[in-house]
């Protein structure tokens, strides 16, 4: 059942963002979705974030290649978010975290 309306969240740091979300070259994807998740702190962007307000239709891609062609440690946080329409969906939110992506994955 759709939701009246999504519940209030900052997402002022995605608006903040340099690169034009009209490019869809995916080095200049990866930029922006970089600079977004430096923005984003702990918050984080969602998948609905990333697809809606950065044009990025494939997030998980673009997260993967930044861990691993880029060594950034990516965290990823399931969380729900909501759809502009107001729906409720089950999300991955990345958190750009400190450190590399080898190293914290030989910490697991």
């Amino acid at each position: 059942m759709k939701k009246n309306h999504a519940p209030e969240k900052s997402l002022n740091q995605t608006k903040n963002v340099t690169h034009k979300p009209a490019n869809t070259n995916l080095a200049i994807q990866r930029k922006r979705l970089l600079e977004a998740l430096t923005l984003a702190g702990s918050n984080g962007i969602t998948t609905i974030e990333a697809r809606h307000r950065l044009n990025i239709l494939a997030p998980a891609p673009r997260v993967h290649e930044l861990r691993h062609n880029d060594d950034l440690n990516i965290e990823t946080v399931w969380r729900e978010d909501f759809t502009p329409e107001g729906y409720p969906h089950n999300v991955a939110s990345y958190v750009l975290k400190a450190g590399s992506f080898k190293e914290a994955q030989a910490n697991v």
